[in-house]
């Protein structure tokens, strides 16, 4: 596995910003000259932290590295802080960071195949809404999309956060904004196709324990996507709202990605 970590000037941020990348060690890195024959672009996932972390939690807290070699599956570890990856009107626009300007300056430097196929996004916790949120805004870019323990109740996650008293955009606390809201973008999928459900359908990926306080609402979202038209697969795995749950379940969320299976029917 090659693990770069590069520094860039964001446009959109208008600040320096770091990222890191994991590249399978079967192909060749962004300076290489020679290259095998038979390797083409990579897939790659777009993997996004949750609140209070950063990148470097997955890479130090998971196996993340190794299931990159594994699996031949490039990783982009972006670090955003407390935003749930939003343009809000007191802090930076995150959103328009990670699903544009981001995607487009590591397809354009890294060997990753343009094609949406190939594109998925995902994370745990904040980083599961996040995914959720740039997938539904953004249907046609990313085929895949995985969230563990999803923070996908938009309200009652920034309320524990502030309850914790980490810093945070004061603009999304207790907000009710619909254009935060991941029910009113499914809904919104299904208006943009008259036939009913959404122009293009990623697949979603759900994990997340009965026992964590987010549960609810990733049932709610399931249930909601498959309304949609999204196919979508839940797990109800053991564990808790913690590293051990993520690490443990990172690697079935990956070979998900991996299979052809599109068309998975929703299933708790």
């Amino acid at each position: 596995m090659n693990h770069i970590i590069s520094t860039y000037p964001s446009k959109v941020l208008g600040i320096p910003v770091a990222f890191h990348v994991l590249l399978p060690k079967s192909k060749p890195g962004p300076f290489q000259q020679e290259e095998k024959q038979d390797s083409g672009p990579f897939q790659v996932l777009y993997l996004l932290h949750g609140a209070m972390e950063s990148a470097e939690d997955w890479i130090r807290n998971s196996r993340i590295a190794e299931l990159a070699d594994t699996f031949e599956l490039a990783v982009v570890l972006p670090s955003v802080g407390n935003t749930f990856y939003l343009d809000v009107p007191d802090g930076l626009p995150i959103y328009s960071f990670v699903a544009h300007e981001l995607y487009e300056y590591t397809h354009q430097i890294f060997p990753f195949s343009w094609n949406a196929e190939d594109n998925f996004i995902g994370g745990n916790s904040m980083g599961g809404f996040g995914a959720c949120y740039a997938a539904l805004r953004n249907p046609a870019q990313y085929s895949k999309v995985i969230s563990l323990s999803g923070a996908l109740d938009f309200y009652k996650a920034t309320s524990f956060i502030h309850v914790l008293g980490a810093p945070f955009p004061t603009s999304l606390y207790h907000s009710k904004d619909p254009a935060y809201s991941l029910k009113a973008l499914l809904q919104s999928s299904i208006a943009r196709k008259p036939s009913g459900g959404p122009t293009n359908s990623p697949a979603f990926y759900l994990a997340c324990s009965p026992s964590d306080f987010f549960y609810q609402s990733n049932t709610v979202f399931a249930k909601d996507a498959r309304e949609a038209g999204f196919p979508c697969e839940f797990y109800a795995a053991d564990g808790n709202h913690d590293w051990n749950f993520w690490s443990e379940n990172i690697e079935p969320a990956i070979r998900w990605l991996k299979e052809d299976n599109k068309g998975s029917s929703f299933q708790i």
